[in-house]
């Protein structure tokens, strides 16, 4: 595995962490318009960051970027998704267990560490130029 592609794997498992740690703090803000948008850049920013730098040398910026949008975009919202399914089955009179957080902090890290690796195995690096490629017949 080259330098840059474990970079990018790295990347993923910090942001996977990342998610773990922030979880938390991130949907205790949940309870208002504005603190919805605030649990977003909460979780959001951090994970999306580290995904676009990680990956910046091997996948190019520009798909860096978009890969990093796309993974931390599916983990918002699956955090707000199980969040939203553990709050109503506590509104519901059931009690909150085990189960319900395992819910909460295992699907955002779970869907995090996925989709990191799918896209290592499915989004191609930026074509790298070869001597013979360039048409230098010397080199």
């Amino acid at each position: 595995m080259p330098t840059t592609r474990k970079t990018a794997a790295a990347g993923v498992v910090a942001a996977a962490v990342l998610a773990a740690c922030l979880i938390v703090p991130a949907l205790s803000r949940l309870a208002t318009t504005d603190g919805t948008t605030t649990a977003a850049v909460i979780l959001g920013v951090p994970i999306g960051t580290v995904l676009a730098v990680t990956g910046m040398r091997h996948y190019g910026p520009v798909r860096a970027v978009a890969v990093a949008l796309v993974v931390t975009a599916a983990t918002l919202a699956a955090a707000g998704g199980s969040s939203l399914v553990v709050a109503v089955s506590a509104l519901n009179g059931s009690s909150t267990t085990l189960a319900a957080g395992v819910l909460l902090l295992g699907v955002p890290v779970t869907l995090e560490l996925a989709l990191g690796f799918l896209a290592l195995q499915l989004v191609p690096g930026p074509a790298r130029l070869t001597p013979a490629a360039t048409g230098n017949r010397i080199a």
